[in-house]
């Protein structure tokens, strides 16, 4: 799974859990469809000019206004990802950020 790198493309990611991510929609799978509280992801939100972001996946595919990818924190795997029409991710701006537990002193 890739999102195609456009000009002005931008990325914004927050650390969480299973069940935050999953409140980014219910259609979002983390990698073994289990919402497990104590494995850490990356929800990685991407925009692009104009609210359009090209996904190229398998079996998938097409211009969005926002994509999240998923990635497993401690693999770096990418578990999947949930892309919507809307100019805004819904949920997003409510979705804690744990990377600040993780900053050196």
């Amino acid at each position: 799974m890739q999102g195609a790198s456009t000009p002005g493309e931008t990325a914004v990611a927050k650390l969480v859990n299973g069940p935050e991510l999953h409140t980014l929609s219910p259609a979002v799978t983390v990698f073994n469809g289990e919402f497990d509280a104590t494995s850490l992801y990356w929800a990685v939100k991407v925009t692009g000019p104009k609210g359009t972001v090209q996904i190229v996946a398998p079996g998938a595919g097409g211009t969005f206004a926002w994509a999240v990818y998923d990635i497993d924190a401690r693999t770096g795997d990418s578990g999947g990802l949930a892309a919507g029409p809307k100019p805004k991710v819904p949920a997003w701006d409510a979705l804690p950020d744990h990377s600040r537990a993780c900053a050196e002193p």
